[in-house]
C-alpha cells in the first residue's frame, strides 16, 4: 500500500467516520481483530483524539471554558471531534490545524446550542496567539490578521 492510500484510509477512521474493524479490513486486510496491528490501530486512534482535544484545550482556552461551564468534558470533545472532521488535520504545526476554529464555530454556533459570541471569543483568541508568536520570530513579520502585523520589537501596525 502507497503512502497515500493509508493516508486515505486512515483519515476516516481517525475523525470517526469508519469503524475500527473496516479500518482494519481495508489496511490490513482480514487480520484477527485482537491482531497486534490492529490493537495498535486502536490505540493511536485513540491518540489521535486525545491530541485532538488538547489542540483546542492549548489553542482556545477561553472558549474551552464558555462551552464547559454549562456543560460538561463531552461536550468540549464533541466539538473538538465535529471540528477536526469538518477540519482534518493537514499540517503538522498543530496550532495551524485549529485556524479554522473560529469559521467553524461560526457556521455551526446555532446547530449546536452555543454561545452566540463564541465564534467572536474564538476569533480573539486565534488573533493573540499569533501576536504572542510573532513576538517569538526573530525579526519577522508576522501575520496577526488581515490587516495587522507584528514584529519582534513588539510594535503591532497596520
Amino acid at each position: 500500500m502507497r503512502l497515500a492510500e493509508f493516508y486515505r484510509a486512515m483519515a476516516p477512521f481517525l475523525v470517526g467516520q469508519v469503524s475500527h474493524a473496516e479500518a482494519v479490513r481495508t489496511l490490513y486486510g482480514e487480520p484477527e481483530p485482537q491482531s497486534l496491528d490492529a490493537r495498535r490501530l486502536r490505540m493511536y486512534s485513540r491518540a489521535y483524539r486525545l491530541t485532538s482535544v488538547e489542540m483546542l484545550d492549548q489553542s482556545h482556552p477561553l472558549c474551552r471554558w464558555a462551552v464547559l461551564r454549562d456543560a460538561d468534558e463531552k461536550r468540549w470533545g464533541e466539538l473538538a471531534r465535529r471540528f477536526f472532521e469538518a477540519y482534518p488535520q493537514r499540517d503538522f504545526r498543530y496550532l495551524s490545524c485549529v485556524d479554522a476554529f473560529p469559521a467553524f464555530l461560526e457556521q455551526m454556533a446555532g446547530g449546536l446550542n452555543l454561545p452566540a459570541w463564541l465564534p467572536e471569543l474564538a476569533d480573539f483568541e486565534q488573533r493573540m496567539r499569533r501576536a504572542r508568536l510573532a513576538l517569538d520570530h526573530h525579526g519577522e513579520t508576522v501575520r496577526i490578521s488581515s490587516g495587522l502585523s507584528a514584529r519582534r520589537s513588539g510594535t503591532a501596525r497596520p
